[in-house]
């Protein structure tokens, strides 16, 4: 039966994992005790460190069955001689932060996760599927979108003729906010050859600004990590190999935070647009087998 290693329960968890997990174990400090150590850890005030508590919007969410799975492409191959300590071991890396050792989503995967959602990017093959999705996210009848969109052009091109102004439409809106959003850059000109818009970049005091997701509750054991097995077959007619690996438990809360800006549209409306993206498409690795989603708190 493993057991908690008393000396190293309070350890900072990424130096124990990246560290200490590969030195060759002894006495009580075997493999099976120093993963019972990590999945019994507790959250320990991660609001102190990760919480940005000016000028931010955030939401919380929670994570379902079967969890979520942060850091897999991190190396994390422990050698081991012996056979049943090699079956034990974890060995597919996660995410950590250096300084605290808690879990958390840094800001530029959160942005990417979003980003990933609209349709501005090169070679794009969902255009109008995504397009369409955003504009449903939103929840907003064309009349007030169109509204949104005039608005604010004509804030942008006021000395210009707004007989040359763009006609309004879904892909033109959802470009227009991505590219607010994402790329920091706001519409100069309106090119009428080409009919497009031409883009300026946003001073980066204007932008929005993506922060660190956090874990700050746990499971109604305060627990927040575990284990889980991937089972590849390399071979139809033989068993398969599993390969044990640490993920995030289920119902436990995470709380994402941005600092966000009235433009195209309103700050408040943008918060609810990235929960929905997040609440269907998730966050993570493997999330086309049901890991890294989440239901609202």
């Amino acid at each position: 039966m493993p057991t908690v290693i008393e000396k190293y329960k309070n350890a900072n968890l990424g130096w124990f994992y990246y560290k200490h997990y590969f030195k060759s174990p002894d006495a009580e400090d075997i493999l099976a005790n120093r993963n019972e150590t990590i999945v019994k850890s507790l959250i320990n005030n991660s609001e102190q460190y990760f919480d940005i508590p000016q000028e931010t919007v955030s939401f919380c969410l929670k994570t379902i069955y079967p969890g979520l799975l942060i850091g897999s492409g991190y190396t994390h191959e422990a050698i081991f001689n012996n056979k049943e300590e090699k079956e034990e071991a974890i060995k597919i890396g996660f995410f950590f932060d250096h300084t605290t050792g808690m879990p958390y989503i840094p800001g530029h995967s959160v942005k990417g996760v979003l980003r990933n959602a609209f349709p501005n990017h090169k070679n794009e093959k969902f255009v109008e599927e995504k397009t369409e999705t955003i504009i449903d996210y939103l929840g907003k009848k064309d009349d007030e979108l169109m509204v949104f969109f005039k608005e604010y052009l004509s804030s942008k091109f006021k000395n210009d003729n707004q007989d040359d102004a763009p006609s309004f439409s879904h892909k033109l809106f959802v470009e227009l906010l991505g590219n607010i959003i994402f790329e920091g850059k706001e519409p100069c000109a309106f090119n009428k050859k080409t009919n497009s818009l031409e883009y300026r970049q946003i001073p980066i005091y204007k932008r929005d600004i993506f922060y660190d997701a956090y874990f700050y509750e746990g499971n109604r054991n305060r627990e927040f990590l575990g284990t889980d097995y991937i089972t590849p077959h390399p071979n139809p007619l033989k068993n398969p190999n599993p390969i044990k690996f640490l993920k995030i438990l289920p119902n436990v809360k995470i709380k994402f935070q941005f600092d966000l800006k009235d433009n195209l549209i309103s700050k408040e409306l943008k918060k609810e647009l990235f929960k929905k993206i997040l609440l269907d498409f998730g966050i993570g690795a493997k999330t086309n087998v049901g890991y890294g989603k989440f239901t609202e708190v």
